[in-house]
């Protein structure tokens, strides 16, 4: 999986939500979620079809009904849940309205009482909602709209009347919902949204009218909600998603559209809430959650998928709460609840799911910004992935029946040449050349009988210098320099007798920094300072009585802004004064959540990050402090790749753990 640490944008594709699974096995009553509140003091209320939830963040507090317990749940079945100012907690369920006594933990019961005009109009309860004033307004199948005076325990009644336009257009009522402005939406399951006067006590109508593009889409409308602009957003079961404009009376409508990718990709909407940056989440009906970004109008459609843990549990989404965090949680349909943290904004992945567009493998091993700033991704068995800027992704395939593809899928490094020519190197396959213009592979192998090939069929590293040279990083064959003219590879090898050679066969990084001093990491030898006219070699290697590089195991080599030379190392992270020869080590005890660094790389803002064995960090140059993060924070997983990070032209850092991960926003670090 590749994570990505970036300023604004990612790929051009659609970043893959993460969501946390809570169910059964976490101690949820049953998987049916049917609504989710959030309560004053932070607990969180969840309505399932088997069952009260109160949920802390650790635990579960269950309320059923019982048999043996009048003041138990009238009914296990909760379609919706308020809370009143006292904070006691008020239940819409299939068999009467309930209020559970916040001082008592008892239920009182409110059922229909034909016999008393002044009791509840129906016992099947759909819809509640707390005004302004205290009072509670109690949407019913069958009975119409109530009026609740919890404290004068008094209760008044709006119902249909054939022969009175401005009377409730339907006793089946779907939707509530107060605006900013204090007035009464009314949804129904068959004829549309009413508007309640209540100084008149009359019903404006909202229906749909055959014909009239500008009438809501839909007559069953199950969602309600205004957005922080005071717009008004309407679902339907049978009509999509509206905007309704109150001044001019109009709706426009976010319908499905099969030929549009960015439409909703639902015509049933259950459920709406909007995000702290104003991205209007909208429940579906079997097509998961959309996100609607108000002011482009694209909506991103996510779903349950099989291949990816990080996606959604079930597909029809009944409720959506946004908590006092900003943390989304979503209550679905044999799925339970699935919980996106805002904490995990800092990060967007790209993973391997079923659709086409996605990772081929989530291990990635190495990434590369091309000059047309698509981006190349090499995986451990998927090949190469190109994610290109219009949003679409290439994948490039060992074929063994095809000589001109690719030569492995085990992919460690990718650079493109001057020529606009992609080396490519594997693991046991060798080295490939892709000449993007005619779309074919050239591989290059070790071959014992060949002089001049290639020396090791493991290539760790590779880099195109100034001179406009390639060179090779291999494992067991030393370091290659490849002769464009002759097509043959140099070999530059560990000899025992000579300490001017090269200090390792096993290379593990390359790196050319801005004076054009040319440094190879190995993964057992330590650094390597080459003189190109000698082919000689200085060696820097751990040396406990003096100060030295604090590991010989270099996995990944960067130079900075500021021409600074950061080295990874298995022993803590190194800076390096190439003038000096002098290395500072940072290690645990300076803050790194690990010893094991696999690669750093810089943003926009001259911050360090940095991968490990154990999270990420970002280091501070100026303040000299490390800032980690953890699965908590949106890491798919805490464990990175060597070398697999990128720092791309526009500043955007990308980095391989078991997904492409991008922090999104590092200016908030």
């Amino acid at each position: 999986m590749v994570a990505l640490l970036i300023t604004r944008n990612g790929f051009a594709q659609d970043r893959n939500l993460k969501f946390e699974h809570i169910g059964t096995r976490e101690g949820l009553s049953q998987i049916n979620v049917s609504t989710i509140i959030q309560d004053s003091r932070g607990f969180m209320w969840i309505g399932t079809r088997d069952g009260l939830n109160r949920y802390d963040g650790y635990s579960f507090v269950i309320y059923k009904h019982s048999i043996q317990d009048d003041n138990s749940l009238s009914s296990n079945l909760i379609s919706d849940i308020a809370e009143d100012k006292e904070g006691n907690i008020w239940l819409a369920t299939l068999f009467g309205l309930n209020k559970l006594d916040r001082k008592t933990g008892k239920f009182i019961h409110y059922f229909h009482d034909s016999a008393n005009s002044n009791s509840i109009s129906s016992n099947f309860v759909n819809r509640l909602i707390f005004d302004h004033d205290g009072i509670l307004w109690i949407g019913s199948q069958k009975g119409g709209l109530d009026r609740f005076d919890i404290y004068q325990n008094k209760f008044t009644h709006y119902k249909h009347n054939e022969a009175d336009l401005s009377s409730l257009s339907d006793d089946d009522v779907t939707a509530l919902k107060e605006d900013s402005k204090h007035r009464l939406w009314v949804g129904t399951l068959s004829h549309g949204l009413n508007l309640f006067d209540r100084k008149k006590e009359t019903f404006t109508r909202y229906q749909s009218q055959p014909g009239v593009n500008a009438s809501i889409s839909g007559g069953y409308v199950i969602a309600i909600y205004e957005d922080i602009e005071g717009r008004l957003w309407i679902g339907t079961e049978d009509g999509g998603l509206n905007l309704f404009d109150p001044g001019k009376g109009t709706f426009k409508h976010y319908l499905e559209n099969k030929k549009d990718s960015g439409s909703n990709s639902g015509y049933s909407v259950l459920a709406l809430n909007m995000d702290l940056n104003g991205n209007l989440w909208v429940g579906t009906e079997n097509n998961g959650v959309n996100i609607l970004n108000p002011v482009t109008g694209k909506i991103t459609a996510y779903k349950h998928d099989d291949i990816d843990r990080g996606s959604m549990n079930g597909n029809s989404i009944y409720s959506i709460c946004r908590d006092r965090m900003g943390n989304m949680w979503l209550g679905a349909f044999s799925g339970g609840i699935n919980l996106y943290k805002r904490s995990t904004e800092s990060f967007s992945h790209f993973r391997h799911s079923s659709s086409p567009n996605s990772l081929a493998n989530n291990f990635v091993l190495c990434l590369h910004e091309d000059q047309d700033s698509n981006i190349w991704v090499g995986t451990d068995g998927g090949g190469v992935n190109v994610f290109n800027k219009d949003g679409t992704v290439k994948h490039y395939v060992n074929d063994p029946a095809n000589a001109n593809s690719l030569t492995g899928n085990y992919v460690l490094n990718i650079i493109q040449d001057f020529k606009g020519d992609f080396w490519i190197g594997t693991w046991a396959d060798g080295l490939c050349r892709f000449n993007p213009r005619t779309g074919s592979f050239t591989g290059f192998k070790h071959d014992v009988a060949k002089h001049g090939s290639l020396s090791n069929n493991n290539v760790y590293a590779l880099t195109q210098t100034r001179d406009n040279r390639i060179w090779v990083g291999t494992y067991n064959g030393g370091l290659d320099l490849y002769d464009e003219k002759s097509g043959t590879f140099s070999a530059f090898n560990y000899d025992p007798n000579d300490p001017k050679s090269i200090s390792s066969d096993r290379v593990y990084s390359l790196l050319e920094d801005h004076n054009g001093n040319f440094w190879v990491g190995t993964f057992d030898a330590g650094l390597n300072l080459m003189d190109r006219k000698t082919g000689t070699f200085t060696r820097f290697q751990h040396d406990e009585r003096r100060n030295s590089i604090s590991n010989n195991s270099v996995p990944d080599l960067f130079e900075d802004s500021k021409g600074r030379i950061w080295i990874s190392t298995l022993s803590g992270l190194n800076l390096f004064n190439p003038v000096t020869k002098h290395f500072t080590a940072f290690t645990t005890k300076n803050g790194l959540p690990s010893d094991v660094i696999y690669a750093v790389r810089e943003d926009k803002l001259g911050t360090i990050w940095v991968s490990t064995n154990n999270g990420l960090s970002n280091y501070d140059p100026v303040k000299n402090t490390f800032k980690n993060y953890t699965i908590e924070d949106g890491l798919q997983d805490e464990e990175f790749k060597s070398h697999s990070a990128l720092q791309t032209k526009d500043g955007r850092i990308f980095l391989g753990e078991l997904t492409v991960l991008i922090p999104l926003h590092p200016d908030r670090s």
